[in-house]
């Protein structure tokens, strides 16, 4: 397996770039033959008012207004906010809430979910949920943990089920709204 170490530099430079404003034609060759140099490989650096993509013989990155993704022979990953991931399992409850994070990837292991809400329930609410809509949805609640520490009350599950495994957390601090975080990794 081939890592390139560059991907960060150019990482740097397409943002130092989008900057300094150069999203033109003369700008995106300058900054292609900079990281291509640096990388000792063809780089093709794409930049617009939608987002910017940079693109080697290992893989892809590219950054718009829905987020991040990263595609390369070693699996993929996307970050978002706003909407859940497409691979999120249907089956897997969640409280009424805004998406706040989220994020898919792939792997030679599997997939990878994670996502965060800021849920409009009451903590007591969505504890009652965790005891109730996860195993009435198929969910086997493998572990459970609570804790208050600080004015942070945070309640934790281990849950296995429907070609998944993972953790459902709902916290929730003083004059602060609830946050539900889901980790699933599929088994």
């Amino acid at each position: 397996m081939h890592r390139s170490p560059v991907l960060p530099l150019l990482l740097v430079l397409a943002l130092t770039a989008a900057g300094c404003g150069f999203g033109d034609s003369a700008g995106e060759r300058l900054m292609e033959e900079v990281a291509g140099q640096a990388a000792d490989e063809d780089v093709d650096l794409d930049m617009d008012e939608d987002g910017m993509s940079i693109e080697t013989e290992d893989g892809e990155v590219r950054f718009d207004e829905e987020g991040f993704s990263a595609t390369g022979e070693d699996g993929d990953v996307e970050m978002g906010g706003g909407e859940l991931p497409d691979a999120f399992p249907e089956e897997m409850p969640l409280p009424d809430g805004e998406v706040q994070m989220s994020m898919a990837g792939t792997d030679d292991d599997g997939e990878q979910i994670q996502v965060t809400l800021v849920a409009e329930d009451d903590l007591a609410t969505l504890e009652a949920f965790l005891a109730d809509e996860l195993p009435d949805a198929g969910w086997d609640v493998e572990e459970e943990a609570e804790m208050t520490v600080e004015g942070m009350s945070q309640r934790h599950v281990a849950v296995e089920g429907h070609g998944w495994e993972g953790h459902v957390m709902v916290q929730q601090g003083d004059d602060e709204p609830p946050i539900v975080n889901v980790t699933l990794v599929s088994s």
